[in-house]
C-alpha cells in the first residue's frame, strides 16, 4: 500500500491484484487508522486490483459510510472486472468513482 497527500486530501494506492478476504482486513485497518488520525479526504486508488469479492466490497461500503457525513471517500482508476462488481451490486450508485486520482482528488473537495 502506497499513500501521499495532495494538500487535504489522503491518497492510498492498493498495491494487490486482489481485494479479498485475506486483503480487505489490512485495507481497513490502514484506511480506518488515518480515518481516526484525522483524515477526513481520502482517494482509494484501486488500478492494480484484478480481483475484488464480497469482502472487499463490504470494506469499501464500510469505509464509505466511516467517513460520513464530515468528509469523502472517493475511488479512482477501477477495472472494467471491479467496476462490473459495483453494477452488479448497484455500488457504482452509492460510491464515490472518478477515473483518474487527480479527478478523484478534486471530487473529494467540497465546492467552493
Amino acid at each position: 500500500m502506497r499513500e501521499s497527500r495532495e494538500g487535504d486530501v489522503l491518497v492510498v494506492t492498493w498495491e494487490g491484484d486482489a481485494l479479498d478476504a485475506y486483503a480487505a482486513p489490512e485495507l481497513r485497518s490502514h484506511v480506518g487508522a488515518r480515518i481516526e488520525d484525522g483524515w477526513r479526504y481520502v482517494v482509494l486508488d484501486l488500478s492494480e486490483v484484478r480481483f475484488l469479492d464480497s469482502t472487499g466490497l463490504g470494506v469499501l461500503v464500510h469505509l464509505h459510510k466511516r467517513m460520513g457525513q464530515n468528509g469523502r471517500l472517493v475511488l479512482c482508476g477501477v477495472g472494467e472486472l471491479v467496476m462490473d462488481v459495483f453494477r452488479l451490486t448497484r455500488m457504482d450508485r452509492a460510491l464515490a468513482i472518478r477515473g483518474t486520482a487527480e479527478e478523484a482528488v478534486t471530487a473529494c473537495r467540497p465546492a467552493a
